[in-house]
Protein backbone atom coordinates (compact mmCIF):
# COMPACT_ATOMS: atom_id res chain seq x y z
CA UNK A 1 0.00 0.00 0.00
CA UNK A 2 1.43 3.23 -1.03
CA UNK A 3 0.09 6.78 -0.28
CA UNK A 4 1.78 9.04 -2.57
CA UNK A 5 1.75 12.67 -1.97
CA UNK A 6 4.42 16.30 -0.61
CA UNK A 7 5.50 15.14 3.01
CA UNK A 8 3.61 16.81 6.02
CA UNK A 9 5.29 19.72 7.41
CA UNK A 10 5.34 18.81 11.27
CA UNK A 11 5.22 22.32 12.38
CA UNK A 12 0.71 22.26 11.23
CA UNK A 13 0.31 18.78 13.31
CA UNK A 14 -0.93 19.00 16.76
CA UNK A 15 -2.92 17.42 19.55
CA UNK A 16 -5.86 16.07 17.22
CA UNK A 17 -3.80 15.11 14.65
CA UNK A 18 -1.71 12.99 16.86
CA UNK A 19 -5.04 11.58 18.20
CA UNK A 20 -6.20 10.77 14.81
CA UNK A 21 -3.16 9.19 14.09
CA UNK A 22 -2.47 7.08 16.97
CA UNK A 23 -6.29 5.49 16.33
CA UNK A 24 -5.11 4.50 12.70
CA UNK A 25 -1.76 3.31 13.91
CA UNK A 26 -2.73 1.23 16.97
CA UNK A 27 -5.62 -0.06 15.70
CA UNK A 28 -3.56 -1.47 12.83
CA UNK A 29 -0.45 -2.55 14.59
CA UNK A 30 -3.09 -4.64 16.57
CA UNK A 31 -3.98 -6.33 13.84
CA UNK A 32 -8.09 -5.60 13.95
CA UNK A 33 -7.68 -5.27 9.85
CA UNK A 34 -9.66 -2.41 8.06
CA UNK A 35 -10.96 0.52 10.17
CA UNK A 36 -13.70 2.02 8.53
CA UNK A 37 -15.14 6.17 8.49
CA UNK A 38 -17.55 5.37 11.39
CA UNK A 39 -15.04 3.36 13.01
CA UNK A 40 -12.45 5.73 12.85
CA UNK A 41 -14.72 8.89 14.09
CA UNK A 42 -16.30 6.83 16.95
CA UNK A 43 -12.66 5.29 18.16
CA UNK A 44 -11.63 8.62 17.80
CA UNK A 45 -14.06 10.17 19.93
CA UNK A 46 -14.19 8.20 22.18
CA UNK A 47 -11.02 8.32 23.25
CA UNK A 48 -11.52 11.76 23.35
CA UNK A 49 -13.58 11.41 25.74
CA UNK A 50 -11.81 9.32 27.87
CA UNK A 51 -8.65 12.01 27.81
CA UNK A 52 -11.10 14.57 29.11
CA UNK A 53 -12.76 12.48 31.39
CA UNK A 54 -9.94 10.67 32.86
CA UNK A 55 -7.03 12.80 32.69
CA UNK A 56 -8.97 16.62 32.43
CA UNK A 57 -7.02 17.23 28.70
CA UNK A 58 -8.76 18.98 25.76
CA UNK A 59 -6.27 18.01 22.94
CA UNK A 60 -8.37 20.78 20.70
CA UNK A 61 -10.07 17.74 18.98
CA UNK A 62 -12.89 19.55 17.30
CA UNK A 63 -15.87 16.93 16.94
CA UNK A 64 -19.86 17.32 17.99
CA UNK A 65 -22.79 15.12 17.93
CA UNK A 66 -24.21 14.24 14.70
CA UNK A 67 -26.40 11.56 12.42
CA UNK A 68 -25.14 8.70 14.15
CA UNK A 69 -23.44 10.14 17.47
CA UNK A 70 -20.13 12.10 18.19
CA UNK A 71 -18.39 12.33 14.67
CA UNK A 72 -15.12 14.20 14.43
CA UNK A 73 -15.08 17.42 12.30
CA UNK A 74 -12.57 15.82 9.42
CA UNK A 75 -11.96 19.01 7.80
CA UNK A 76 -10.65 20.45 10.16
CA UNK A 77 -7.50 17.89 10.07
CA UNK A 78 -4.36 17.55 7.88
CA UNK A 79 -5.49 15.12 5.08
CA UNK A 80 -2.45 13.51 5.16
CA UNK A 81 -3.51 11.71 8.67
CA UNK A 82 -5.59 9.27 6.93
CA UNK A 83 -5.05 7.14 3.83
CA UNK A 84 -8.30 6.39 2.57
CA UNK A 85 -7.88 4.14 -0.68
CA UNK A 86 -10.39 3.84 -3.08
CA UNK A 87 -11.39 0.03 -3.05
CA UNK A 88 -11.15 -2.35 -0.17
CA UNK A 89 -13.07 -4.97 1.46
CA UNK A 90 -16.30 -3.82 2.80
CA UNK A 91 -18.80 -1.17 1.59
CA UNK A 92 -16.98 2.33 1.93
CA UNK A 93 -13.58 4.01 2.97
CA UNK A 94 -11.11 2.02 4.87
CA UNK A 95 -8.87 4.31 7.16
CA UNK A 96 -5.21 3.82 7.45
CA UNK A 97 -1.82 6.10 8.64
CA UNK A 98 -1.33 7.82 5.71
CA UNK A 99 2.55 6.72 4.81
CA UNK A 100 3.43 10.25 4.48
CA UNK A 101 3.19 11.09 7.97
CA UNK A 102 5.07 8.85 10.88
CA UNK A 103 5.74 9.03 15.07
CA UNK A 104 8.59 11.51 14.81
CA UNK A 105 6.56 13.88 12.85
CA UNK A 106 5.07 14.38 16.10
CA UNK A 107 8.28 14.87 18.07
CA UNK A 108 8.13 18.31 19.14
CA UNK A 109 4.54 18.00 20.79
CA UNK A 110 5.05 17.14 24.44
CA UNK A 111 6.17 14.06 25.36
CA UNK A 112 4.09 13.50 28.41
CA UNK A 113 1.09 14.23 25.62
CA UNK A 114 1.95 11.78 23.53
CA UNK A 115 2.12 9.37 26.40
CA UNK A 116 -1.11 9.76 27.89
CA UNK A 117 -2.65 9.97 24.14
CA UNK A 118 -1.14 6.45 22.99
CA UNK A 119 -2.01 4.85 26.12
CA UNK A 120 -5.40 6.09 26.19
CA UNK A 121 -5.77 4.99 22.51
CA UNK A 122 -4.16 1.58 23.33
CA UNK A 123 -6.97 0.86 26.09
CA UNK A 124 -10.18 1.45 23.64
CA UNK A 125 -8.65 0.20 21.05
CA UNK A 126 -8.08 -2.81 22.91
CA UNK A 127 -11.33 -2.70 24.05
CA UNK A 128 -13.68 -1.54 21.20
CA UNK A 129 -11.22 -2.08 18.28
CA UNK A 130 -12.71 -5.34 16.93
CA UNK A 131 -16.28 -4.13 17.12
CA UNK A 132 -18.18 -2.89 13.66
CA UNK A 133 -19.68 0.34 13.15
CA UNK A 134 -22.61 -0.26 14.34
CA UNK A 135 -21.79 -2.15 17.48
CA UNK A 136 -19.23 1.57 18.11
CA UNK A 137 -22.61 3.53 17.56
CA UNK A 138 -24.91 1.77 19.91
CA UNK A 139 -22.22 1.55 22.48
CA UNK A 140 -21.96 5.34 22.07
CA UNK A 141 -25.36 6.08 22.33
CA UNK A 142 -25.07 3.93 25.65
CA UNK A 143 -22.64 5.86 26.80
CA UNK A 144 -22.84 9.26 26.17
CA UNK A 145 -26.48 10.03 24.82
CA UNK A 146 -26.99 13.63 25.58
CA UNK A 147 -30.75 12.80 26.38
CA UNK A 148 -33.03 10.43 27.17
CA UNK A 149 -34.78 11.68 24.04
CA UNK A 150 -31.82 10.35 22.30
CA UNK A 151 -31.44 7.06 23.79
CA UNK A 152 -34.97 6.72 22.88
CA UNK A 153 -34.72 7.31 19.44
CA UNK A 154 -31.92 5.19 19.48
CA UNK A 155 -33.25 2.56 20.62
CA UNK A 156 -36.44 2.77 17.53
CA UNK A 157 -34.09 3.47 14.78
CA UNK A 158 -32.49 -0.50 16.36
CA UNK A 159 -35.76 -1.96 15.81
CA UNK A 160 -36.63 -0.66 12.58
CA UNK A 161 -33.04 -1.64 11.50
CA UNK A 162 -33.76 -5.29 12.86
CA UNK A 163 -37.40 -4.85 11.33
CA UNK A 164 -36.48 -4.20 7.91
CA UNK A 165 -33.48 -7.07 7.94
CA UNK A 166 -36.08 -9.32 9.14
CA UNK A 167 -38.54 -8.77 6.31
CA UNK A 168 -35.72 -9.11 4.03
CA UNK A 169 -35.31 -12.11 5.22
CA UNK A 170 -39.13 -13.42 5.03
CA UNK A 171 -39.51 -11.84 1.48
CA UNK A 172 -36.85 -14.03 0.17
CA UNK A 173 -38.61 -16.99 1.19
CA UNK A 174 -41.82 -15.29 -0.34
CA UNK A 175 -43.34 -14.29 2.83
CA UNK A 176 -44.44 -10.35 3.19
CA UNK A 177 -45.17 -9.23 6.86
CA UNK A 178 -47.00 -6.15 6.72
CA UNK A 179 -48.08 -5.90 10.36
CA UNK A 180 -46.80 -2.81 12.66
CA UNK A 181 -44.98 -4.58 16.00
CA UNK A 182 -45.73 -3.28 19.16
CA UNK A 183 -42.33 -2.39 19.53
CA UNK A 184 -42.56 0.14 16.61
CA UNK A 185 -45.32 2.00 18.61
CA UNK A 186 -44.10 1.82 22.08
CA UNK A 187 -40.87 3.36 20.58
CA UNK A 188 -42.47 6.49 19.16
CA UNK A 189 -44.43 6.80 22.63
CA UNK A 190 -41.23 6.50 24.40
CA UNK A 191 -39.67 9.44 22.23
CA UNK A 192 -42.86 11.78 22.45
CA UNK A 193 -42.62 11.12 26.14
CA UNK A 194 -39.04 12.20 26.03
CA UNK A 195 -39.54 14.81 22.98
CA UNK A 196 -38.02 17.96 25.01
CA UNK A 197 -40.51 20.18 23.59
CA UNK A 198 -39.83 23.40 25.61
CA UNK A 199 -35.86 23.06 24.24
CA UNK A 200 -36.88 22.11 21.39
CA UNK A 201 -39.47 24.74 20.55
CA UNK A 202 -38.67 25.14 16.81
CA UNK A 203 -38.93 21.64 15.65
CA UNK A 204 -42.03 21.33 18.24
CA UNK A 205 -44.50 21.41 15.61
CA UNK A 206 -42.54 19.65 12.93
CA UNK A 207 -42.24 16.80 15.54
CA UNK A 208 -45.66 16.13 16.58
CA UNK A 209 -46.38 16.24 12.74
CA UNK A 210 -43.76 13.72 12.22
CA UNK A 211 -44.95 11.45 14.70
CA UNK A 212 -48.54 11.06 13.39
CA UNK A 213 -47.59 10.75 10.37
CA UNK A 214 -45.13 7.80 11.43
CA UNK A 215 -48.21 6.07 12.89
CA UNK A 216 -50.23 7.29 9.62
CA UNK A 217 -47.50 5.38 7.63
CA UNK A 218 -47.29 2.16 9.68
CA UNK A 219 -51.14 1.93 10.07
CA UNK A 220 -51.27 2.10 6.35
CA UNK A 221 -48.83 -1.04 6.34
CA UNK A 222 -45.52 1.20 4.73
CA UNK A 223 -42.37 -0.93 4.10
CA UNK A 224 -40.12 -1.19 6.59
CA UNK A 225 -37.58 0.77 4.84
CA UNK A 226 -40.16 3.46 4.06
CA UNK A 227 -40.27 3.20 8.11
CA UNK A 228 -36.44 3.51 8.46
CA UNK A 229 -36.04 6.42 6.18
CA UNK A 230 -39.04 8.45 7.33
CA UNK A 231 -37.05 8.10 11.07
CA UNK A 232 -33.42 8.83 9.83
CA UNK A 233 -35.09 12.24 8.18
CA UNK A 234 -36.42 12.99 11.58
CA UNK A 235 -32.85 12.42 13.23
CA UNK A 236 -31.06 14.49 10.54
CA UNK A 237 -33.41 17.57 11.57
CA UNK A 238 -32.75 17.30 15.13
CA UNK A 239 -29.02 16.55 14.38
CA UNK A 240 -28.81 19.93 12.26
CA UNK A 241 -30.69 22.62 14.18
CA UNK A 242 -30.02 21.35 17.66
CA UNK A 243 -27.87 18.11 18.85
CA UNK A 244 -24.68 19.31 16.92
CA UNK A 245 -25.23 23.08 18.85
CA UNK A 246 -25.66 21.37 22.61
CA UNK A 247 -22.75 18.47 22.36
CA UNK A 248 -19.53 20.21 20.57
CA UNK A 249 -15.64 20.46 21.42
CA UNK A 250 -13.40 22.96 20.19
CA UNK A 251 -16.13 23.99 17.18
CA UNK A 252 -15.09 27.68 15.73
CA UNK A 253 -17.53 30.32 15.93
CA UNK A 254 -17.02 30.80 11.74
CA UNK A 255 -18.28 26.94 11.55
CA UNK A 256 -21.71 27.84 14.15
CA UNK A 257 -22.02 30.37 12.37
CA UNK A 258 -22.61 28.38 9.35
CA UNK A 259 -24.47 25.90 10.75
CA UNK A 260 -26.68 28.12 12.42
CA UNK A 261 -27.97 29.29 8.52
CA UNK A 262 -28.26 25.62 7.65
CA UNK A 263 -30.57 25.53 10.90
CA UNK A 264 -32.70 28.06 9.72
CA UNK A 265 -33.31 26.29 5.91
CA UNK A 266 -33.51 22.45 7.85
CA UNK A 267 -36.49 23.90 9.54
CA UNK A 268 -38.35 24.59 6.30
CA UNK A 269 -37.53 21.68 4.42
CA UNK A 270 -37.81 19.05 6.84
CA UNK A 271 -41.22 20.82 7.11
CA UNK A 272 -42.14 20.41 3.92
CA UNK A 273 -41.08 17.21 3.45
CA UNK A 274 -43.49 15.74 6.21
CA UNK A 275 -45.95 17.22 4.54
CA UNK A 276 -45.58 16.15 1.41
CA UNK A 277 -45.28 12.46 3.18
CA UNK A 278 -48.34 13.24 5.18
CA UNK A 279 -50.29 14.09 1.93
CA UNK A 280 -49.25 10.90 -0.02
CA UNK A 281 -50.08 8.78 3.00
CA UNK A 282 -53.29 10.51 4.07
CA UNK A 283 -54.65 9.57 0.38
CA UNK A 284 -54.85 5.84 1.32
CA UNK A 285 -55.89 6.73 4.57
CA UNK A 286 -59.61 7.70 5.71
CA UNK A 287 -58.87 11.30 7.23
CA UNK A 288 -59.01 11.68 11.60
CA UNK A 289 -61.15 14.32 12.62
CA UNK A 290 -60.02 17.60 13.67
CA UNK A 291 -56.61 17.01 11.51
CA UNK A 292 -56.91 20.42 9.60
CA UNK A 293 -56.80 22.52 12.51
CA UNK A 294 -53.98 20.53 13.84
CA UNK A 295 -52.49 21.05 10.46
CA UNK A 296 -53.57 24.88 10.77
CA UNK A 297 -52.34 25.05 14.09
CA UNK A 298 -48.65 23.63 13.41
CA UNK A 299 -48.33 25.97 10.30
CA UNK A 300 -48.77 29.61 11.87
CA UNK A 301 -46.98 28.76 15.42
CA UNK A 302 -43.41 27.10 13.15
CA UNK A 303 -44.34 30.72 10.67
CA UNK A 304 -44.21 32.54 13.72
CA UNK A 305 -41.04 30.86 15.20
CA UNK A 306 -39.00 31.49 12.06
CA UNK A 307 -39.98 34.88 11.77
CA UNK A 308 -38.61 35.68 15.11
CA UNK A 309 -35.22 34.76 14.12
CA UNK A 310 -34.87 37.55 11.36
Amino acid sequence: MSDLGEAVDPDSLGGPEFLAYSVLSVHREEGHGELSRTGYHKLTTIADLKLRSDHGLDIGLQSHWYFYGLTVVEDAFREQIAFTPNANYHSGQAYYPADRVSETDFAHLDPELRRTVRSVVQQIVERHGDKDWRELERYQYRAYAPSEFVERYAMLRGVLYERRKRGARQASLGRFDHSTPDAVVQGLDRMLEAFPEDRYELLADEYLLWDDTFRLLADNGAPAEELEAFHERMVEAVSRVYLRFEVRNNVPTEQLHEWAVEARREIEQFRAQVETVRSRALSTHEPEVGLSTVAESYNATIHEEIENLD
